[in-house]
């Protein structure tokens, strides 16, 4: 329901200011997935999930691509 979905949204914010803090803490990195990235507009009409959970091939192919951003901007 509406009501489910808002609470697991705000649950979810809530843990990723948690890692957040923690891995501030710890100077590591954090790669932030909750907020698409510009290149992912390609994507409108392709589900990133098959559920809200499990990736479909779309999911993976735009985690694979934060993932190298942020391994790139990591070693500049």
């Amino acid at each position: 329901s509406p009501d489910d979905a808002r609470r697991h949204n705000g649950e979810l914010e809530a843990y990723r200011t948690a890692i957040r803090s923690l891995a501030n803490g710890m100077d590591a990195p954090v790669i932030d997935l909750s907020h698409p990235a510009a290149e992912e507009t390609s994507l409108k009409d392709c589900p990133r999930t098959a559920d809200g959970v499990n990736l479909t091939a779309c999911g993976y192919w735009a985690l694979a691509q934060r993932l190298r951003d942020a391994v790139a901007s990591d070693k500049k």
